[in-house]
């Protein structure tokens, strides 16, 4: 929940839930980069179910939220929306990898990294570059998420694909990977881990 009345400079008064003070840094700075002046309370709220098993993703809530992309892309500038996009699902899903890559068509299918998360930086520069990696889609068992289909997979240890392979080698175990459709055309593809298997 964020509240926020006008004023001459930032003041943000911050409420996180307990275990998670080590963000409190971390959200400030997001907030700063998005508000540059008025009086701000923000209050992180952390809801846990009582099922057991493990994580799931709430597909219709990315669904939506993917769908609500697409329509603000036909209107605004792609690489800011992208980069609000990675810094909200950093800030909420705390991930440990974020990136959109664009798909380029021209070479039958390549996809190249275009977004980077702030908070996966450093993992994501060993993972894709510079120079920026070209991840050819039917070599990776991309094509499914290329076709519109969001691909979860739990543990990436044992896949026999180059690009879930170079996660895995990286300390990354769960991905999951959403198309990015424009006017009926997949654009590209946002892909987020953890390091954890089964964690969304």
């Amino acid at each position: 929940e964020l509240k926020s009345v006008n004023g001459c400079t930032l003041d943000i008064r911050l409420r996180l839930p307990a275990g998670f003070d080590h963000l409190e840094l971390q959200a400030r700075k997001a907030i700063g980069q998005v508000c540059r002046r008025g009086s701000l309370q923000a209050t992180l709220t952390l809801e846990r179910g009582t099922a057991t098993g493990a994580p799931r993703i709430n597909e219709a809530l990315l669904v939506g939220l993917l769908k609500d992309l697409n329509a603000i892309a036909q209107r605004h500038d792609l690489a800011s929306i992208h980069q609000v996009v990675i810094r909200t699902l950093e800030d909420h899903l705390l991930l440990d990898f974020c990136c959109i890559f664009t798909l380029d068509g021209r070479h039958g299918g390549v996809l190249v990294p275009s977004r980077v998360g702030t908070g996966s930086e450093a993992l994501a520069m060993e993972l894709v570059g510079p120079p920026a990696i070209r991840i050819p889609v039917d070599a990776n068992g991309l094509g499914r998420c290329v076709a519109g289909e969001l691909v979860y997979e739990p543990d990436v240890s044992g896949s026999g694909f180059p690009f879930p392979s170079l996660l895995h080698r990286a300390g990354l175990s769960s991905l999951v990977m959403a198309p990015l459709i424009a006017g009926g055309q997949t654009q590209g593809v946002m892909a987020v881990a953890r390091r954890l298997p089964n964690a969304f």
